[in-house]
């Protein structure tokens, strides 16, 4: 007798154990499924009144103009890259840090060299910030008889985003 109840105690341990790993495989299933914890919305923006929609491009006054577009579905958002032609050719820089007016910094990488040089803001002809969902960007005036380029790339949590921004040169633009 004191056999049989012992077996069916380590019967009902096993069955328990058992039972046990089979919820926790189920769990673990489960928490790797398709979750709405990684399912981020496209970031959407109001587009400004100031702005032109050119295909997925968005014009701006060649006399220079500030634009502001308004992130519809998230309340702040950074900057992670802008790519802009300078002259005839086209830079890529990455964020850095912000400065007490919002003003964002801006830092050009050359992988060769390893080495992070920042920008020197005096030779491009655009600014950009952040106030929370607001994106602004600044243009100087076109002058340059060449058209500019900013693609500005942004990210909240795990939605992404970007805005291509262009300026045609003085005394063409309509045309």
């Amino acid at each position: 007798m004191m056999m049989k109840k012992r077996l069916q105690t380590a019967t009902l341990r096993h069955i328990a154990a058992v039972i046990l790993m089979c919820l926790m495989v189920t769990g673990m299933m489960v928490s790797c499924g398709d979750s709405e914890d990684g399912d981020w919305d496209p970031m959407k923006w109001k587009i400004p009144a100031n702005v032109t929609k050119v295909g997925d491009n968005f014009q701006v006054a060649a006399s220079g103009d500030s634009v502001v577009f308004a992130c519809k579905n998230y309340d702040g958002f950074w900057y992670n890259m802008a790519e802009y032609s300078l002259g005839d050719s086209i830079h890529t820089a990455y964020s850095w840090q912000y400065s007490s007016d919002g003003h964002h910094k801006w830092l050009e990488l050359d992988e060769a060299e390893r080495t992070a040089t920042p920008v020197n803001e005096d030779s491009i002809s655009w600014e950009a910030k952040s106030e929370g969902n607001l994106l602004i960007a600044v243009f100087k005036p076109n002058d340059t008889g060449m058209e500019r380029k900013l693609k500005l790339y942004v990210e909240c949590g795990d939605a992404f985003g970007h805005i291509t921004l262009v300026q045609p040169p003085l005394g063409t633009a309509g045309k």
